[in-house]
């Protein structure tokens, strides 16, 4: 950590910038460093299905402490994050084509409702 950092990102090792991309039948969630040129993509659809790799990036980072860093996050991307660990379990038993599909819906129910 540099001595320019605040103070919260010194308590884990990886913090990351996110934002969410979210279209009726695709879903990609992008986790950036902070700091490092890393990059983690993940694409939710029915010809590519990373829900179970991107629920193992998520609970690694609650494992360290890692801060996720969004501009609108708590508006929307955080609201959706939590939606897909509080349904991990049902979304796992889905198609790619058919996660897409509910985090979009889910997605659109958010946007209504800040409108």
């Amino acid at each position: 950590m540099g001595r320019g950092d605040p103070p919260f990102l010194s308590m884990a090792k990886n913090h990351h910038v996110y934002d969410f991309e979210t279209i009726s039948n695709c879903f990609i969630p992008i986790y950036t460093h902070y700091k490092e040129d890393i990059d983690h993509v993940f694409v939710i659809h029915e010809t590519r299905n990373d829900l179970l790799s991107l629920l193992g990036f998520l609970d690694e980072c609650k494992r360290e402490g890692s801060w996720q860093i969004g501009y609108n996050c708590i508006a929307f991307d955080a609201q959706i994050q939590q939606y897909i660990l509080i349904n991990r379990s049902a979304l796992l038993k889905l198609s790619g084509d058919e996660v897409a599909r509910r985090i979009y819906e889910k997605a659109q129910d958010v946007i209504g409702k800040r409108n």
